[in-house]
This record gives structure tokens, C-alpha cells and sequence, in this order.
């Protein structure tokens, strides 16, 4: 999709950093707007995305520590996260294809899943 302003790129960083801004001062999730989690809700145990919302909220106003407690998962893998942003789109794309083939290849992605079945799992004991 071409725009006279931005690039789909361009568009994607200003819709994210809209959204980082919007949860930074307008939701709370101490506050019980969000929905509560249905695996939680109907087994009694915690999923590996629980506590992603108070995360990233904690994240924002800096509390690593909170944001680690509430789910260190999303905290470990913030750097993952970026790397494949940066290796996914542009010029790294093209300097890097390795990179980028290493970060989205079956092989980490079938590791990717086993760390997260296991969180899941030793969360919980």
C-alpha cells in the first residue's frame, strides 16, 4: 500500500508507538477493564501470557522488577522481540538474511515453543 506520507513501515512504527503511548497513560490493568484470562478462569492455572498486560504496563513506567514478577517471559523476551523487528523489515533484512532465516526459522520457532509450553507448565508450581 502506497501513501503519500509514509511507507507501510513508517505507518507500522507510528500505530506502535501510538498504542505503547495509550498504554502508558490510559489503561490500568489494576483497574479490571481487561478481560480476565479464559484458561485461568476455567482450569485455575496460569497460562504463559498471564500477567502480559501488567508487564508491559510495569515495563513502561520502568518497574522491571514487577514487570519480571508478573510474567518474566515477556521480560526475557523483549530482546528476541526487537531483534526480529529489526531483522524482519529494510536495509538489516537485506544486509542480514541469515539473521533474519536464524530468528524465523522452524528450528527456533520449535524451541520458541517448547520455552513457552514449559514457563506455561513450571509457572504454576
Amino acid at each position: 500500500m502506497k501513501s503519500c506520507f509514509f511507507t507501510a513501515n513508517q505507518w507500522m512504527g507510528i500505530i506502535a508507538i501510538t498504542l505503547v503511548i495509550a498504554v502508558y497513560f490510559i489503561f490500568d490493568p489494576s483497574t479490571g477493564f481487561f478481560p480476565a484470562c479464559p484458561f485461568l478462569a476455567v482450569t485455575g492455572y496460569q497460562c504463559p501470557g498471564c500477567g502480559a498486560q501488567r508487564a508491559l504496563h510495569a515495563l513502561l513506567h520502568l518497574h522491571i522488577r514487577e514487570a519480571f514478577v508478573y510474567n518474566a517471559l515477556l521480560v526475557i523476551a523483549i530482546p528476541y522481540f526487537f531483534a526480529l523487528y529489526l531483522f524482519s523489515y529494510g536495509t538489516l533484512k537485506r544486509k542480514f538474511p541469515k539473521m533474519h532465516a536464524l530468528l524465523t526459522g522452524w528450528k527456533t520457532l520449535l524451541l520458541l515453543f517448547v520455552i513457552i509450553v514449559a514457563f506455561g507448565v513450571l509457572r504454576n508450581f
